[in-house]
């Protein structure tokens, strides 16, 4: 029987492609590619990611991805052992030849079903447009690492990362005004311009960092555009670490701070950024990665953090802030058309103990 694996195997070599290329282009890990090639499907947690990955890897190289997909199902038809039940039933050499014949009719006729389906869904796919079909069902399979992964996700698309070498993995469920993801703890939502850090199993832990660009609020087969890069993991903690603030005495010959919150203790604070035109925006938080963007009229972002978050905007007018700590929101509008600014929003302590939370122009 032709051998799905070879064919892709070949088709990478004729392109002269390592896998290293590859995983570099497609995010399919070189484990995964190497276990596709050497049909060693036990590799893979589930026939959900084997199917996807499958396609995937198929539709990179160029290959006729139903024909792979059809070799796989051939191959599984055939490494299914026959139940022990049937192979204990002793009968007479005819009554054998005539279960044989039935069986292989059987075999041909699922075969025929499945290369009909198949056909069908090709007959009934639009160029560009999502497949509403066994095909969505299945998904594709989206490996999310540290270098950004910008797409285009539809409902039933696969969102998977290594974390410490377990593999994770999240479905897409809704692409409708909201992208809805089913995790193991739930669906967790993104709003449109938002941006979300989202713990794929429920240990504390962000896996992956996710920005909602697009989505349609009429047509959930139009999908849904996301950012996605994956998180070092650290614990998130639920609390302030008090030894990262500073005191007041730190600020001591800084005179331009504006002063949103007053609190006898420190705690997380949201920002929300909405753009009013064509922006180039940074953020760092908490001292992590910076996050840098660029944003139009009518675009949102936000994001949370527990101690200081640094802002810098390329056209300071263009945006509007809006920064909520436990139950107090403050608006907060920066320079002029075309101003480069650098902001800081930090926490400081006072020296009689309390809190206070401002904003610092940054020269």
């Amino acid at each position: 029987m032709e051998s799905f694996g070879k064919i892709l195997e070949e088709a990478r070599e004729k392109k002269e492609l390592s896998y290293e290329n590859v995983e570099a282009e497609t995010k399919i890990l070189k484990r995964y590619l190497e276990a596709l090639e050497s049909e060693q499907l036990d590799v893979f947690s589930g026939e959900t990611y084997i199917l996807g990955f499958l396609r995937n890897y198929s539709d990179y190289l160029g290959c006729d991805t139903d024909h792979i997909i059809n070799l796989y199902h051939a191959k599984i038809l055939q490494e299914t052992p026959v139940p022990e039940g049937l192979l204990k039933i002793k009968k007479s050499a005819v009554f054998v030849v005539s279960m044989v014949i039935l069986g292989l009719v059987v075999i041909a006729g699922l075969v025929f079903l499945g290369i009909w389906g198949i056909g069908k869904i090709k007959e009934n796919r639009v160029d560009d447009s999502p497949v509403i079909s066994l095909a969505q069902q299945i998904g594709k399979t989206y490996m999310v690492t540290s270098d950004p992964l910008k797409q285009r996700i539809y409902e039933g698309d696969i969102i998977c990362v290594d974390a410490d070498g377990t593999e994770l993995s999240v479905s897409v469920e809704k692409t409708l005004e909201t992208l809805s993801l089913r995790t193991p703890i739930g669906v967790q939502e993104v709003e449109l311009g938002e941006s979300l850090d989202i713990d794929f199993n429920g240990d504390g832990i962000a896996d992956i960092s996710l920005y909602l660009s697009d989505v349609s609020s009429k047509d959930s087969s139009f999908g849904a555009e996301v950012r996605m890069i994956k998180k070092e993991r650290q614990v998130t903690d639920d609390f302030v670490d008090e030894s990262s603030i500073l005191s007041v005495s730190d600020f001591s010959n800084s005179t331009d701070q504006l002063v949103l919150i007053k609190s006898n203790r420190a705690f997380p604070f949201t920002v929300s950024a909405n753009f009013r035109g064509a922006c180039l925006f940074r953020y760092q938080s908490d001292l992590k990665a910076s996050v840098e963007d660029f944003f139009a009229n009518g675009d949102k972002l936000v994001f949370t953090s527990n101690n200081s978050a640094r802002i810098w905007m390329s056209n300071a007018l263009t945006v509007k802030l809006q920064v909520q700590g436990d139950t107090q929101v403050t608006d907060i509008a920066f320079g002029k058309a075309g101003q480069v600014i650098v902001e800081d929003i930090r926490w400081i302590k006072e020296s009689d103990g309390s809190y206070k939370l401002v904003v610092l122009q940054v020269d």
